[in-house]
């Protein structure tokens, strides 16, 4: 008797645009533009996903203009939106950010609550402060919602675990293409920052802890590059994330 593939949602975001705090503005942001290049379905045993799942990737911001705004405000409404109507049907979420200058795909351990503040962020200023696309700061969404939540929160998912099993795949995937040693390099980071992505991360994790669920969130920042070849190769790597993850959470 043949055994079906058991079938696993992973719920992917890409942000739109934001300004860059230096009075410029990325007018195209390429956590977006990777949404538009990923399948629709990961099948099993395949290069790209050696695992024995069917993965299916839910995308609901990869339209022209459905990118996850840039705005306090709009985060908390989306995220609210977002986990009350798909907490049973998302086996994982992932969030992708942009990180400008960066050459390497981050797997990010934890993010930080609203009114938060640290020595090594934005010269001690409290978290979500930043100015965003409508120049507006945390302060003026309202209080916090969060306040029984723990000041930081992780995902329920062995991050560095997670990198090590994503490098494996992309490399495995780069033997089998032909493309030894050209994949994207993943790493772990810390936390995902002090401006919407952090928040966002956080706003996330808090949803899923709030109601005794499994934290089945990563954030994954990609480098800022929008060139086909670049975009490409960060996607690559976010697709290895997401089977690395989906190992480890079925």
């Amino acid at each position: 008797m043949v055994t079906k593939p058991p079938t696993i949602n992973v719920l992917v975001t890409g942000f739109g645009p934001f300004p860059d705090g230096k009075g410029g503005h990325h007018t195209v942001n390429a956590s977006h533009e990777i949404t538009f290049l990923l399948p629709s379905t990961l099948e099993p045993h395949t290069p790209s996903n050696p695992s024995s799942a069917h993965i299916t990737l839910l995308n609901p911001t990869a339209g022209r203009y459905s990118y996850l705004r840039t705005e306090y405000a709009y985060i908390r409404w989306y995220l609210s939106d977002l986990h009350a109507s798909s907490c049973t049907e998302v086996t994982l979420y992932v969030h992708l950010g942009m990180a400008a200058g960066w050459s390497h795909v981050a797997v990010e351990r934890a993010a930080f609550r609203q009114g938060f503040s640290s020595a090594w962020s934005d010269g001690g200023s409290r978290y979500y402060t930043r100015p965003d696309d409508v120049g507006q700061t945390v302060d003026d969404v309202g209080a916090c919602p969060w306040e029984k939540c723990p000041v930081g929160l992780a995902p329920d998912v062995d991050v560095d675990g997670v990198v090590e099993d994503a490098r494996a795949v992309l490399s495995a995937r780069g033997v089998f293409e032909g493309q030894r040693g050209k994949g994207m390099e993943i790493v772990p980071h810390e936390e995902a920052g002090s401006y919407c992505c952090g928040y966002t991360f956080y706003e996330s994790l808090a949803h899923r802890y709030s109601k005794g669920l499994k934290r089945n969130v990563l954030f994954v920042h990609v480098p800022g590059e929008t060139d086909r070849a670049s975009l490409e190769r960060a996607r690559d790597a976010v697709l290895a994330v997401i089977v690395a993850a989906v190992q480890k959470l079925v």
